[in-house]
Formats: structure tokens, C-alpha cells, sequence
């Protein structure tokens, strides 16, 4: 039995890939042919399949080296980023000031030991990272909570102002 791989035009117009498989039937001696059985099939579709799926390779490919390169980026960036927070976080550590840091959500996104020690907030207060909650129990130690909190509040309006003030407890 052979196989053979043949092209012919279509009726329609256009080449068509068709494979044929060929096999020959013997006589009762087993040596003289007596007839060959033949049979084709269109494999056009899955030929021009295969080229397609070839072609979606080399593109996966070529986007798999771009994303691992992106990863290997990101993976440097990462590891920079964290080096510059350690660094942050140790100098934020290392000051003698107090640093409490509340974003626009009014929620506390930082602070050091020093603010803590400061204003003897205990960890489970800080924890809840609620700045008004926090503001409470700092403004309950002052003479002038009032006056405490509208100074803060004014911070709010102007975000660029800084700030110094002198507080009784």
C-alpha cells in the first residue's frame, strides 16, 4: 500500500492538496496483481491548518520572550521597590520626630514607634488604621483638643502647609 501526496485544480478553480492511498489485490498465487484498489481524500483544510497552527507558533513565541522580559523587569522593579521601602521604613525609624501619615481616605497609611511612644497610643489602636479614631485618643491627652483638631483639619485644605505646633498635655 503506498500513500502520495497530489495536488489538482478543483472544478471551482484553485489547488486542492489530496491525499491517495493505494493498495493491490493478488491472484490466488499471490504474485500477479489483479486489481488496485485507490482511494483519495481532500486534506487541503487541515494542510493549510497545520501552516496556520505553525504560524500562531512563532507569534506565541515571539510573545513569550516579550512577556518574560516584561516579568524580568517587573521582578527588578519589585525587588528595587521593596529595597527603597526598607530604606524609608529605616529612616522613617531612625528620626526622633513623630510620623503619623494618613491618606485622602482618611486612613492611617503610616507611622513610626516615636508617634506612637509619643502620644502612648497602644498597637491594637493603631491597628485599626482609622485616623479619626486615632485623633480621638491623641486630642483626649491635650488642653486643647479643639484647637489640636482644627490645626489638623487645616492641613487637610492645605495639603502643601506645613506645619508646627506646640501642644499642652
Amino acid at each position: 500500500m503506498g500513500e502520495c501526496g497530489n495536488t489538482y485544480p478543483p472544478q471551482e478553480g484553485g489547488i486542492r492538496t489530496v491525499l491517495w492511498n493505494s493498495a493491490s489485490i493478488f491472484g490466488e498465487d499471490g504474485k500477479t496483481i489483479v486489481a488496485t484498489n485507490r482511494q483519495g481524500q481532500d486534506i487541503t483544510d487541515r494542510k493549510n491548518d497545520r501552516v496556520e497552527y505553525r504560524l500562531r507558533a512563532s507569534e506565541y513565541a515571539k510573545m513569550n520572550v516579550v512577556l518574560e522580559e516584561e516579568i524580568r523587569q517587573r521582578t527588578l522593579s519589585d525587588a528595587m521597590l521593596k529595597k527603597t521601602l526598607s530604606l524609608l521604613n529605616a529612616s522613617l525609624e531612625s528620626t526622633a520626630d513623630g510620623i503619623f501619615v494618613v491618606d485622602q481616605r482618611d486612613t492611617i497609611s503610616g507611622y513610626n514607634q516615636n508617634f506612637m511612644n509619643m502620644w502612648n497610643i497602644p498597637p491594637k489602636l493603631a491597628g485599626i488604621r482609622r485616623n479619626e479614631v486615632v485623633m480621638n485618643y491623641v486630642s483626649a491627652q491635650l488642653k486643647d483638643p479643639e484647637g489640636f483638631l482644627a490645626s489638623t483639619k487645616e492641613l487637610w485644605f492645605h495639603p502643601t502647609r506645613e506645619s508646627f505646633d506646640m501642644n499642652r498635655i
